[in-house]
C-alpha cells in the first residue's frame, strides 16, 4: 500500500493492485487525525491532550488558508508539529514560510539525523537559504506579467527553471545538468514539496506554496518603491496574479508599513483594479491609517458609479478580516452617504452592506428614492440591478 504509487514502473491493474484517489480530509477527518496525534505526543495527559487539541483547531479556523492546507495529510502533519513548538502564525504568508521551512528543512534534517539515505538521484544543497532561493526561482520561472498558472512540467522542465548559474560546480559523481535534476526528484521525494501525477509531470502539493516562493522572489529580485509599485501596476489587471501581490505585498509590509505606501497610491490612483487589490492589501492589516483614509474614499466613490467584477474579491477581504477598526470606519463612511445617492448607487452601496453583514443600514429605504421604484429594483435580482 501506498499513497505515492507513481515513479519508475508503478504497479497497474494488471499487477492486481487498485488504484484510488485520496479525497481532501474533511473537518472530522482533520480533528481526529489532531486527536490522535495529540494523544499520542502527550501520553496519558488527556488534560494536555484536550487543551492542545482544542488550541489547534481553533488556530485553523480562524484562518480560510490554514483551513485549506489542513485538509492535505501531509500539510496538516506540518502543521501539527509547528503546533507542539509555537502557536500557528496568523497570517499567512507566515504560515507558509513555516510550512515551506518544514518541507525544506526540519523533516528532511529529521530524517538525515536517523540515518536515512537519499537514493542516488537526489540530491540537495547543504545550504537552507540556497534550497529556498532555488524553490523560489522555480516557483517564479521566467516571470511576466501575462496570466498566473499552476506550474505543471516533467522533471527535466522543471530543472530547466532553475537558474542558469546553479550549480557553479557540480556534486561528487554528478554533472551540472545531474544535479539539478537531481534537485528536483529530491523536492518531489523527501521534501515533499512537489507531486507527481499519474502522467509522469510535477506540480507544487499546494498551489498556495507556488504563490508565495512567487511572491518571495519578486521581493527578493525587486528593490525601490517605484519599480515595487510598476511591477504591481503591470499584474492587476491579471486576476490569477492578486494573491501573489498581496503575499508580496505582506512581505513588503513586513519590513516597515510605510515600504507599502507607495505601492498602495499606485494602486487608488490606478483604476477601478487597483482601488479594490488595495483593498484587500488592505484588509490584511497591511498598511499605514492615511492609505487607508485615502483608500476608503476612492473605494465609496468607486461604489457610487460602478460594480467591477473585482468588488467582489476585495469583499472576500473585507469578509475575512479582522481589521475592526477599519471595518467600522468603511461600515461609517457608506451609512453617512446612503441618504444623499442616486437609487443606483443605494443598490450597489446596499449589496456591499449585505454582503459585509450591515443589513441594518439598509433595513430603511430612504425616502428621497421613492420607495415603489426601490422596492421593485430591490425584489429583483439586485446582482442583475447591479
Amino acid at each position: 500500500v501506498t499513497s505515492r504509487p507513481y515513479g519508475q514502473n508503478p504497479p497497474s491493474h494488471a499487477d492486481g493492485f487498485r488504484c484510488f484517489d485520496i479525497a481532501p480530509l474533511t473537518q472530522e477527518d482533520v480533528a481526529a487525525l489532531a486527536a490522535r496525534f495529540f494523544n499520542r505526543c502527550c501520553g496519558e495527559d488527556a488534560e494536555a491532550s484536550q487543551r492542545q487539541q482544542r488550541r489547534f483547531l481553533l488556530a485553523i479556523e480562524r484562518s480560510a488558508s490554514a483551513l485549506n492546507m489542513s485538509r492535505t495529510p501531509l500539510l496538516l502533519v506540518i502543521m501539527l508539529l509547528i503546533s507542539r513548538s509555537r502557536p500557528l502564525p496568523d497570517k499567512r504568508h507566515l504560515l507558509y514560510q513555516c510550512c515551506l521551512d518544514g518541507l525544506l528543512s526540519a523533516l528532511p534534517d529529521t530524517k538525515q539525523d536517523e540515518g536515512a539515505l537519499l537514493h542516488r538521484n537526489q540530491y540537495r544543497p547543504d545550504d537552507s537559504e540556497e534550497r529556498l532561493r532555488l524553490v523560489a526561482t522555480l516557483a517564479a520561472g521566467p516571470v511576466g506579467t501575462s496570466e498566473f498558472v499552476a506550474l505543471v512540467g516533467s522533471a527535466e522542465q522543471l530543472a530547466e527553471r532553475l537558474p542558469s548559474e546553479w550549480p557553479t560546480s557540480a556534486p561528487p559523481g554528478m554533472t551540472r545538468q545531474q544535479a539539478r535534476l537531481a534537485f528536483v526528484r529530491w523536492l518531489a521525494g523527501p521534501a515533499g514539496l512537489l507531486n507527481e501525477r499519474t502522467d509522469g509531470t510535477l506540480t507544487f502539493s499546494h498551489l498556495s506554496f507556488q504563490e508565495y516562493l512567487t511572491a518571495w522572489h519578486l521581493h527578493a529580485t525587486i528593490e525601490g518603491a517605484e519599480a515595487r509599485a510598476q511591477a504591481v501596476l503591470l499584474r492587476v489587471g491579471e486576476k490569477t496574479w492578486w494573491e501573489t501581490l498581496r503575499l508580496w505585498a505582506a512581505l513588503i509590509a513586513g519590513q516597515s508599513q510605510s515600504r507599502i505606501a507607495p505601492v498602495i497610491g499606485a494602486l487608488i490612483e490606478g483604476g477601478r483594479d487597483g482601488i479594490c487589490l488595495a483593498g484587500a492589501i488592505l484588509a490584511d492589516g497591511l498598511g499605514e491609517d492615511e492609505a487607508f483614509r485615502a483608500w476608503k474614499t476612492a473605494f465609496v466613490g468607486l461604489l457610487c458609479v460602478d460594480w467591477p467584477p473585482t468588488i467582489l474579491m476585495v469583499i472576500d477581504g473585507w469578509q475575512a478580516s479582522c481589521q475592526e477598526d477599519r471595518l467600522g470606519s468603511l461600515r461609517e463612511s457608506v451609512q453617512t452617504l446612503m441618504p444623499h445617492v442616486s437609487i443606483a448607487a443605494w443598490l450597489r452601496l446596499s449589496g456591499l452592506c449585505v454582503r459585509l453583514g450591515w443589513q441594518s443600514i439598509v433595513a430603511k429605504e430612504p425616502a428621497h428614492l421613492g420607495a415603489y421604484t426601490l422596492r421593485w429594483l430591490l425584489d429583483a435580482k439586485m446582482d442583475s440591478a447591479l
